[in-house]
């Protein structure tokens, strides 16, 4: 199965925003890869996924992340090599957070949008939509807002990008 995602940063204005489609058994470290080479960032800072969970009338937040055991200031809940997206998405319109950089706080909604059947000659994961520049690494201080880019020329960059992770 194919899960096609839209993964939005909040908070921007014009929003900045892709749409992938990668395979329901992705695992979320493999779903974090994706997000980086989508949004062109080079993977240097903390992040993780966090789920809002109703328990007995509730909300509390589950954390999927890096676990690292000699990191005793970020700890998380299930570690993202073990956790396969099609157990937490089961739903069109399942939803979680994403925070990349926790110093820039850089926070993207990923909401599940279809579920598909994959299609012959066709090797994912893709980018087949999104709309803006993302802001740089380190940037949230000189963050001037989305800049207006060329659809398909951006489109065509991501998945440029994204073949290193169709080789894996």
């Amino acid at each position: 199965m194919i899960y096609e995602f839209k993964i939005v940063l909040i908070d921007e204005k014009p929003p900045v925003w892709r749409t992938v489609q990668i395979p329901s058994s992705y695992n979320f470290n493999q779903l974090h890869k994706v997000i980086q080479l989508s949004m062109n960032w080079y993977d240097i800072h903390m992040h993780s996924f966090l789920f809002k969970k109703n328990t007995h009338d509730l909300y509390s937040w589950q954390q999927i992340g890096n676990k690292n055991k000699n990191d005793d200031l970020f700890q998380v809940d299930f570690h993202e090599k073990d956790e396969v997206i099609a157990d937490w998405f089961k739903e069109v319109d399942d939803r979680c957070i994403y925070i990349y950089d926790f110093g820039d706080d850089w926070r993207h909604e990923l909401i599940l949008q279809r579920k598909l059947e994959p299609e012959d000659g066709v090797e994912y994961p893709r980018c087949m939509e999104g709309q803006y520049t993302s802001p740089g690494e380190d940037s949230r201080a000189d963050w001037k807002g989305p800049q207006e880019v060329d659809e398909k020329q951006l489109i065509q960059e991501i998945n440029d990008h994204l073949r290193v992770l169709q080789k894996e």
